[in-house]
């Protein structure tokens, strides 16, 4: 079943994304991730940035984060003065229609 993860980070009017895009870059270094259907991230009116994520399954997305982007983020941000990890991250089975 198709899984959807959240992540989320409080920016307030810092509009950097020098962490995200270092790390997106090792990520894709290494190929696509498999079992990754969408990925997209971006700032709303509130200065959260959020990370959406659609995965085929959440056994995919878990074994991901341990095999790949944990071992990234082991190697510390580009930016060391943002250092903090997420405010929110959660996610969910997703129901759809196929039409």
């Amino acid at each position: 079943m198709a899984y959807a993860h959240i992540t989320e980070f409080e920016s307030g009017d810092d509009r950097s994304t020098r962490n995200y895009d270092a790390l997106n870059d090792r990520v894709l270094t290494e190929g696509y991730p498999g079992g990754l259907i969408y990925h997209c991230a971006g700032f709303d009116d509130n200065g959260i940035f959020r990370i959406i994520e659609i995965w085929q399954s959440s056994e995919q997305r878990d074994r991901f984060r341990q095999e790949r982007l944990e071992p990234l983020m082991a190697e510390g941000p580009v930016d060391p003065t943002r250092t903090a990890g997420p405010n929110r991250e959660y996610g969910y089975p997703l129901h759809y229609s196929s039409q």
